[in-house]
């Protein structure tokens, strides 16, 4: 059974949507998790970008990207005039694309090897990130190889990195995310000025 909104949850909602703030503190605080494990990478654990836990680490740079770019939207509609309506914002921000969330954002990544690092961060967090499997078979895009069974075990999944994504790639691609959503606070300043 689903409750009613409070007057008081309407309230924290409609300021945490319209604050790019709240989106800039969700981004950091994900991407301050990827960056210890992307320290340790460089320390103790330089298998990281090589291994499974690659994946982890991606999808928590998507996060973050996601929240960068998911905020510069709702600050760009907020600047036109546009209602944030639950209903729009649920048509407007209920994708985890990042290509298309960086379209969205206004900032166009045309490169074919950033468009597929892109897709790559994407199914990190739509599922390779945390799940076993997509939900549907046409996603797995290669990604999973399946092993005919040897004699130790009945079946062997192997999930195979499609990527490795340059660190300075990470790093420029977050960096651009973070400074796109910075310009338009500074718009959005200037407009209650």
């Amino acid at each position: 059974m689903q409750k009613e909104a409070s007057i008081d949850d309407k309230v924290t909602y409609k300021f945490l949507k319209s604050s790019w703030s709240s989106w800039s503190y969700s981004a950091e605080k994900v991407l301050r998790v990827a960056y210890k494990l992307e320290s340790e990478r460089d320390t103790k654990c330089k298998e990281l970008i090589a291994s499974s836990n690659a994946d982890v680490y991606y999808m928590l740079i998507g996060f973050a990207l996601e929240n960068y770019l998911k905020g510069a939207i709702v600050q760009n509609l907020l600047i036109s005039g546009e209602s944030l309506d639950e209903d729009k914002l649920e048509r407007v921000l209920d994708r985890h694309n990042i290509w298309e969330l960086f379209s969205k954002a206004g900032l166009e990544v045309q490169n074919k090897v950033y468009n597929s690092y892109l897709d790559h961060l994407t199914k990190c967090i739509e599922w390779r990130g945390r799940y076993p499997f997509p939900v549907k078979a046409k996603h797995i895009g290669g990604s999973i190889k399946y092993s005919p069974p040897k004699e130790a075990d009945k079946y062997r999944i192997v999930v195979e990195l499609q990527h490795t994504i340059p660190i300075d790639v990470i790093h420029e691609l977050v960096d651009m995310a973070k400074k796109n959503l910075e310009d338009i606070k500074q718009k959005v300043k200037a407009k209650e000025l």
